[in-house]
Protein backbone atom coordinates (compact mmCIF):
# COMPACT_ATOMS: atom_id res chain seq x y z
CA UNK A 1 0.00 0.00 0.00
CA UNK A 2 2.44 2.68 1.09
CA UNK A 3 5.76 1.22 2.22
CA UNK A 4 4.94 1.61 5.92
CA UNK A 5 4.49 -1.97 6.99
CA UNK A 6 2.96 -1.12 10.37
CA UNK A 7 0.35 1.24 8.92
CA UNK A 8 -2.94 -0.18 7.75
CA UNK A 9 -6.33 1.23 6.83
CA UNK A 10 -9.64 -0.34 7.68
CA UNK A 11 -13.03 1.26 7.11
CA UNK A 12 -11.29 4.54 6.25
CA UNK A 13 -9.52 4.68 9.65
CA UNK A 14 -5.78 4.18 9.94
CA UNK A 15 -4.31 1.72 12.43
CA UNK A 16 -0.86 0.73 13.53
CA UNK A 17 -0.31 -3.00 13.58
CA UNK A 18 2.76 -4.92 14.74
CA UNK A 19 3.32 -8.64 14.88
CA UNK A 20 4.44 -10.15 18.17
CA UNK A 21 7.47 -12.46 17.81
CA UNK A 22 6.47 -16.11 18.10
CA UNK A 23 8.55 -16.70 21.22
CA UNK A 24 6.65 -13.95 23.11
CA UNK A 25 3.09 -14.95 22.22
CA UNK A 26 2.75 -17.13 25.33
CA UNK A 27 3.04 -13.99 27.47
CA UNK A 28 0.16 -12.01 25.98
CA UNK A 29 -1.81 -14.66 24.06
CA UNK A 30 -2.14 -12.64 20.89
CA UNK A 31 -0.16 -12.53 17.67
CA UNK A 32 -0.28 -8.79 17.08
CA UNK A 33 -0.75 -5.41 18.69
CA UNK A 34 -3.16 -3.14 16.85
CA UNK A 35 -4.24 0.38 17.77
CA UNK A 36 -6.33 2.99 16.03
CA UNK A 37 -4.57 6.18 15.04
CA UNK A 38 -8.02 7.83 15.08
CA UNK A 39 -7.69 9.56 11.76
CA UNK A 40 -8.99 9.24 8.21
CA UNK A 41 -6.16 11.35 6.86
CA UNK A 42 -3.10 9.51 5.52
CA UNK A 43 -0.70 12.34 6.33
CA UNK A 44 -1.97 12.64 9.90
CA UNK A 45 -1.50 8.88 10.26
CA UNK A 46 2.08 9.20 9.01
CA UNK A 47 2.70 11.96 11.54
CA UNK A 48 1.36 9.80 14.41
CA UNK A 49 3.16 6.65 13.28
CA UNK A 50 6.60 7.28 14.86
CA UNK A 51 5.17 7.97 18.32
CA UNK A 52 2.90 4.93 18.26
CA UNK A 53 5.68 2.75 16.80
CA UNK A 54 7.88 3.78 19.70
CA UNK A 55 5.16 2.78 22.20
CA UNK A 56 4.76 -0.63 20.57
CA UNK A 57 8.52 -1.16 20.54
CA UNK A 58 8.61 -0.37 24.27
CA UNK A 59 5.94 -2.99 24.93
CA UNK A 60 7.72 -5.63 22.84
CA UNK A 61 11.04 -4.86 24.53
CA UNK A 62 9.35 -5.14 27.94
CA UNK A 63 8.04 -8.57 26.94
CA UNK A 64 11.53 -9.58 25.78
CA UNK A 65 12.89 -8.59 29.19
CA UNK A 66 10.23 -10.62 30.98
CA UNK A 67 10.94 -13.59 28.71
CA UNK A 68 14.69 -13.39 29.40
CA UNK A 69 14.12 -13.24 33.16
CA UNK A 70 11.81 -16.26 32.96
CA UNK A 71 14.36 -18.24 30.95
CA UNK A 72 17.16 -17.36 33.39
CA UNK A 73 15.01 -18.54 36.28
CA UNK A 74 14.87 -15.08 37.88
CA UNK A 75 11.12 -14.75 37.40
CA UNK A 76 8.34 -17.27 37.76
CA UNK A 77 4.90 -16.33 36.49
CA UNK A 78 1.74 -18.19 37.32
CA UNK A 79 -1.13 -18.45 34.85
CA UNK A 80 -2.85 -15.63 36.77
CA UNK A 81 0.22 -13.41 36.36
CA UNK A 82 0.30 -14.09 32.62
CA UNK A 83 -3.42 -13.25 32.39
CA UNK A 84 -2.77 -9.95 34.19
CA UNK A 85 0.08 -9.19 31.84
CA UNK A 86 -2.16 -9.99 28.88
CA UNK A 87 -4.87 -7.60 30.14
CA UNK A 88 -2.29 -4.84 30.59
CA UNK A 89 -1.63 -4.89 26.86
Amino acid sequence: MNGHHWLMRRNRVYYIRARIPNYLIYLIKTTELRYSLKTHNYYEALAKLPKESYKINLKINFLRGVDMRIKKGELILSDEDIDRLDRAF
